[in-house]
């Protein structure tokens, strides 16, 4: 790309991702400052919030389930997310106990290589498929 011209690493990554997310029509907000991207994405079920920051050569992204999970279902929480990071192939779940959010999360470390379009694309549909995989299952036990 023409634009990418004179850009660190971390800001062509974020670029492309910003351009990315524009194309897809989602709703975004961007900081161009510190290269963090916001926006929703429609899951299966839910709506998907997800998060991407690049940062010293990685992008640090999360998936926001639409779920929060309530301080007394908490303990019993971690144990099924526990069951299911063991067989997940991008990221991990993470409760956030302080407000019962839960997120997938996953960094990609790019390092000096350049990433392509294609190649984030990828991991961002792939990080959206995991979650669309599990919400339901991780819904029913915070709404049972």
């Amino acid at each position: 790309m023409l634009m990418n011209i004179g850009k660190t690493d971390d800001e062509k990554v974020y670029q492309t991702l910003k351009d990315m997310f524009e194309e897809l029509g989602s709703e975004n907000t961007a900081n161009d400052a510190e290269l963090t991207l916001e926006t929703i994405f429609q899951g299966d079920d839910l709506e998907i919030g997800f998060q991407a920051i690049v940062v010293e050569r990685s992008v640090l992204m999360s998936a926001i389930l639409a779920i929060t999970v309530p301080p007394e279902k908490q303990k019993d929480f971690v144990w099924q997310i526990n069951g299911i990071n063991a067989d997940m192939l991008y990221g991990h779940f993470v409760l956030h106990p302080d407000g019962g959010m839960v997120t997938l999360d996953y960094t990609y470390i790019f390092d000096d290589a350049k990433p392509s379009r294609e190649t984030l694309g990828y991991i961002v549909h792939s990080i959206l498929a995991e979650v669309d995989k599990y919400d339901g299952t991780l819904s029913q036990f915070v709404w049972q």
